[in-house]
């Protein structure tokens, strides 16, 4: 679980619509090609203060490394292109940012693509090397307005962002081979998580409340070996508590207490219908703070659900 940095946040989140195709440079993309899920822009700080700026970049797709166009880009390829893209428009704004850190997410954030380390002077020097051709659709809304930015549309705006001309042979060579070599990094803790598992510790759970519940017990045999969560288990222990209907238990660090705890780990419950509260999936983004997400994600078998987290003094995310 990420938690929170303990100040003001002001994010951008960006929806894209992407088109690398051989297309006539005049054109401007109004309906996306590849769809991303969130592009954010924490802005913890303003530039003066933080020089190099953070933002996630999430897409939907599964597998990044299929076709883009039928031919030999993939998707990966334009997403990097994106990522480009982005921080060379956004170095031309302001002088005060010397780069971003881009964290980038596929499969709807379920799946941790690594970090890429963008500076001004190497989105100019690609923009340079490629050209920029037509101008595409961005629109971009503000998950915290800020005093000067309440306009008549406070939640979104609307750019024109020019893409990198990737539109012959060569370049389209060029650049494969470029991605390849410009691999993202992982920090040693996030290395450790995606290459590493460990036995979850399902005899300290499954006694407390096997028998007691009327809903299948859903425990992992194992999990991503996260080695802050493990620690904490070891010193504090699991508790396992059922719903007193039956149709839900919940998992907590710690011995069991009452009252809720921020010790909260997990927990299961089954409703005959449950549906988001009116006001946030009719209008999601004025309830929403910069580090809360909402988005439809598929399941196994096809069951699609919906993933929500949502972040005060720490975050707790919910799927439905």
């Amino acid at each position: 679980m990420r938690l929170p940095q303990p100040l003001m946040i002001a994010a951008l989140v960006i929806s894209l619509s992407h088109h690398h195709a051989l297309a006539t440079p005049s054109l401007t993309t109004s309906k996306p090609d590849f769809p991303t899920t969130q592009l954010r822009w924490w802005n913890l700080n303003d530039a003066s203060v933080q020089p190099w700026q953070p933002i996630d970049f999430t897409v939907p797709d599964q597998d990044t490394t299929r076709s883009a166009y039928g031919g030999v880009l993939r998707r990966y390829d334009v997403h990097v292109a994106k990522i480009f893209e982005v921080s060379h428009y956004y170095c031309q704004q302001d002088e005060a940012i010397e780069g971003f850190r881009w964290q980038y997410e596929a499969a709807n954030g379920n799946v941790h693509m690594g970090q890429f380390d963008i500076g001004c002077q190497l989105a100019e020097d690609i923009a340079t090397a490629y050209g920029l051709q037509r101008k595409e659709h961005t629109e971009i809304s503000f998950g915290d307005i800020q005093p000067d930015e309440i306009r008549e549309n406070p939640y979104g705006r609307d750019y024109e962002i020019p893409v990198l001309n990737i539109s012959t042979n060569a370049k389209i060579q060029k650049w494969r081979q470029y991605v390849q070599t410009f691999a993202p990094f992982f920090s040693e803790e996030t290395r450790k998580v995606n290459s590493e598992t460990r036995p979850f510790p399902v005899e300290q759970v499954l006694p407390q409340i096997k028998g007691n519940v009327t809903v299948p017990i859903l425990i992992p045999g194992t999990m991503p070996n996260a080695p802050a969560l493990f620690n904490l288990i070891e010193k504090f222990g699991l508790c396992a508590d059922t719903a007193p209907d039956g149709y839900g238990y919940s998992i907590e660090l710690g011995p069991c207490v009452s009252r809720p705890t921020w010790r909260g780990f997990a927990r299961l419950s089954a409703r005959e219908i449950e549906h988001l509260p009116e006001d946030l999936s009719q209008n999601p983004e004025p309830n929403m703070v910069p580090k809360d997400t909402l988005r439809e994600i598929e399941l196994a078998r096809g069951v699609m659900g919906t993933f929500h987290t949502s972040c005060g003094p720490y975050c707790v995310s919910s799927l439905t």
